[in-house]
């Protein structure tokens, strides 16, 4: 069993040393056209940056490359953004900072825009901590936002200005495409596949860079949370016994896997996570027919372990930027300390005395993640036993409430 752990451990380590950030190959264009092979500082920059770290070889000093002296950059074929000044809704997304009118709040502004799809018609994305807008152009005219914007109506109704909607009609149009068809688009990764099904209708051998750009990638997530744990006993000489449900604290350390198909849904995963269990003083209730129900005897529990949840997780996409998901995980639990005695407080004698053994059980859960950053989850651990010892049953489960923060 500990050698089997020990190989858990080695396999999160290894994922934790795969997830640094890197340099890779890639280029960028100044000012003055001239093309420039380099290495990238690969960011995987979740807003949209204006400037990038970079090394003329492997072995020169790092240089930065800020925006107003570079025209395009990219890190080999996996993404590529462009110098463009264009007119930006300012108007914050979140829903408790939206105002009352349903008109965009245009600022112009020198930005990098991010290839999402390349063709007769390109989409970019911009995104911002509080707003995410998506941009295009066709046949290298004019870069504009397509226009969306969610705004408080009386009430506290939400209202939708999906004018985006016209602009794809107005002239991103192919085929049959029909106004019921466009009303389903929304202003997300539909907006992927719209582009996609139009430039295949104007050229069957058009690029998509978004395909590119879904690389198995890791991430690496701290997991505080408190459990609600449980412990059962039985034995030959006492009824079922339940400790009842106690608080304790749990922290985890997590490194998650995207997987490079159907557009980053499932994910595998493997955490490290401490947890702790304690109750003192419960008392037992005998069976009546056995000699030892003249005597009061409690019962204690002092254990800790650290678990080491190995699976899978599969995710629903709300937005570019949300998801709620599933897990399903094979539980490892190494015991730290343990004891499980029982005593007659009268004389303070201890009459039993069970050590704790390292075990395996499962764990299902559901939760929900905010930004790419922040997340909440409700896990279910199934029962383990913790007595090895013929004739005792100690079954422990549990119940996981953690909030989860993405460091990279």
């Amino acid at each position: 069993m500990r050698k089997q752990i020990t190989q858990v451990l080695l396999l999160v380590i290894s994922f934790s040393g795969f997830s640094q950030v890197k340099l890779e190959k890639g280029y960028f264009i100044d000012n003055s056209g001239t093309r420039k092979e380099c290495f990238i500082k690969n960011m995987k920059w979740e807003n949209n940056p204006t400037e990038f770290e970079y090394q003329e070889t492997l072995n020169t000093d790092p240089k930065t490359a800020k925006i107003n002296l570079v025209q395009e950059f990219g890190i080999s074929e996996k993404l590529k953004y462009k110098r463009f000044e264009v007119a930006i809704d300012q108007s914050d997304d979140r829903i408790r900072y939206l105002d009352q009118s349903k008109e965009p709040k245009f600022k112009t502004e020198t930005v990098f825009l991010k290839y999402i799809v390349e063709g007769n018609a390109v989409l970019y994305i911009y995104q911002k901590s509080n707003f995410t807008r998506f941009f295009y152009s066709i046949n290298d005219s004019a870069v504009k936002q397509l226009v969306y914007k969610k705004y408080r109506q009386d009430g506290n109704k939400i209202g939708n200005n999906n004018h985006f909607r016209q602009q794809l009609w107005n002239d991103i149009r192919c085929g049959e495409m029909n106004i019921d068809e466009l009303k389903k688009v929304s202003y997300n990764s539909d907006l992927i596949r719209y582009f996609v099904h139009y430039n295949t209708c104007i050229d069957p051998n058009f690029e998509i860079l978004a395909e590119k750009d879904h690389k198995n990638s890791f991430h690496i997530n701290v997991r505080p949370g408190i459990n609600v744990s449980k412990t059962r006993m039985e034995s030959g000489i006492w009824k079922g016994f339940d400790f009842g449900n106690q608080l304790g604290l749990r922290l985890g350390l997590e490194a998650e896997y995207v997987l490079s198909f159907n557009k980053g849904k499932w994910s595998a995963f493997a955490e490290l996570t401490y947890q702790y269990y304690k109750v003192e003083d419960k008392e037992l209730n005998f069976d009546s027919s056995t000699p030892f129900s003249d005597f009061t005897y409690l019962a204690s529990i002092d254990y800790s372990s650290i678990e080491i949840p190995v699976g899978a997780r599969h995710r629903f996409f709300i937005s570019d930027r949300s998801n709620i998901f599933i897990n399903g995980a094979l539980v490892f639990d190494l015991v730290l300390k343990s004891n499980i005695a029982l005593k007659i407080p009268e004389s303070g004698a201890i009459e039993r005395e069970y050590d704790d053994s390292s075990s395996i059980n499962f764990a299902f859960g559901i939760g929900y993640t905010y930004n790419n950053t922040y997340s909440i989850e409700a896990r279910y651990l199934t029962d383990r036993n913790l007595v090895n010892r013929v004739g005792v049953k100690g079954e422990y489960s549990t119940i996981s409430f953690i909030f989860g923060y993405r460091i990279f």
